[in-house]
């Protein structure tokens, strides 16, 4: 009998198994690494643009000659990566607008539902989504990028040993 996954162990696996997708594509390292920023970016602008983001993902990696694939596991993992970042997108949002928040949308969870409520509030977190999402973007297309060549000369410097020792 099979032992039952647990939903961490099942979204460790999925996001393990996202990882090694990326790690071995074949294109360059600076086309990947581009898509996967994309797709992260975009999904920091799904929550405000209520979804609309995700049919961005195809243009957006054309126009900047992305890997599209790369784009799409940039965006799934940004789903994870976005949780943490749900509070200060608001809060970066509003420094920048420099909007006064009403105490009373926090107290009464009706009230921030209302249209008032969301252009207030709204117009807030997609400029702090936009901000800290171009900030994670640029931070991921390094990592990415870095690791894909890091990943890639270890790759070879083992063919390297293989071939000598045959």
């Amino acid at each position: 009998m099979a032992a039952k996954s647990t939903k961490k162990g099942s979204i460790y696996r999925k996001l393990k198994l996202q990882y090694l997708k990326l790690l071995r594509m074949k294109s360059a390292p600076s086309i990947i690494a581009r898509g996967y920023a994309i797709g992260t970016f975009l999904e920091f602008l799904t929550l405000p643009t209520l979804g609309v983001a995700f049919f961005l993902l195809y243009p957006f990696s054309k126009i900047f000659r992305a890997s599209f694939a790369s784009s799409m596991i940039g965006y799934i993992v940004g789903k994870f990566i976005m949780l943490f970042f749900l509070y200060w997108n608001y809060s970066v949002g509003n420094m920048i607008t420099k909007m006064k928040v009403s105490e009373q949308v926090s107290a009464e969870v009706s009230h921030f539902f209302t249209i008032d409520a969301i252009k207030e509030n709204g117009i807030a977190f997609f400029i702090g989504s936009a901000v800290n999402g171009t900030i994670v973007g640029l931070v991921s297309y390094f990592l990415v990028y870095y690791l894909l060549v890091y990943y890639r000369w270890k790759k070879s410097k083992k063919r390297k040993v293989k071939l000598n020792h045959s």
